[in-house]
This record gives C-alpha cells, sequence and structure tokens, in this order.
C-alpha cells in the first residue's frame, strides 16, 4: 500500500534528502532522518515552520545504509510503535538515494509485509496491521 498518511512512519536514509523532509512532514504520522549537514539544516527549516513530528537520527561513520535502516527500524519501533502510542504506525516509507535489493528483504526481515517500490521509496505494511485492513 503506497501511501502517506498520519498511520504512516517516514524514514530518511537519504544523506542529501533536504528540503523534501519539509514538504514530506505534514502528510506523515513521523518522520524520522540521518542527521547529516543538508538533512540537519532542512529539519530545522521545517521545525521553525511548525514541523513537531521529525526526529534527527545520528549518521554513524562507516555505517551501511541497510545498517542504519535497521537501526531506525528498531528505534521507530520502540518510539512509534504500540507500546508508546494509542494508535500505532501501520506503515512505513523509507526514502534512499540508491536502489537495493537489500533494503526490500532488510524490511520484510522487520516484520512488514505488501513491501512496494516506487523509484526510491520503498513502502512496507507492519503485518501486524494487516488483520485490521
Amino acid at each position: 500500500m503506497d501511501r502517506l498518511d498520519q498511520d504512516t512512519v517516514a524514514i530518511v536514509i537519504d544523506s542529501c534528502f533536504g528540503e523534501k523532509i519539509t514538504q514530506i512532514a505534514p502528510h506523515v504520522g513521523a518522520i524520522w532522518v540521518i542527521d547529516t549537514k543538508i538533512n540537519s539544516a532542512a529539519v530545522l527549516a521545517a521545525r521553525r515552520a511548525g514541523a513537531k513530528n521529525i526526529t534527527l537520527v545520528a549518521q554513524i561513520p562507516g555505517e551501511t545504509k541497510e545498517t542504519q535502516l535497521f537501526r531506525v527500524i528498531n528505534e521507530v519501533d520502540e518510539h512509534e510503535g504500540p507500546c508508546s502510542k494509542n494508535q500505532p504506525y501501520k506503515y512505513i516509507c523509507v526514502f534512499v538515494d540508491s536502489d537495493s535489493k537489500d533494503i526490500s528483504q532488510l524490511i520484510i526481515n522487520a516484520g512488514f509485509q505488501s513491501v512496494t517500490k516506487d523509484n526510491y521509496r520503498i513502502f512496507g505494511t507492519k503485518a501486524d496491521s494487516l488483520k485490521s485492513l
């Protein structure tokens, strides 16, 4: 299901995503962004414009995009999942700057189903959310 709405958490692994953060933030429940110089400046601008749903995640030198995503998905589950919210997220939309079959497989291994790709966006539906659709 290709959707950006309040049930969706966007995860930005693209280190040069920049000002697109401001465009996406109003359309999702939360957005988690790898902290780079370009992304950090865009997050600051989005926050000044009123966005309150953005979390910067430290970029660890030498970490692959797959490792970054694995780490961020675990953080998202802890902070946006059923143990922390009345209405936990149902979907993720991962923004990456390169196509990777490993990223799609990682999303599946993390408990998501209905994984679809659209250019450099990868959508996943939480497996336990399929029961309520």
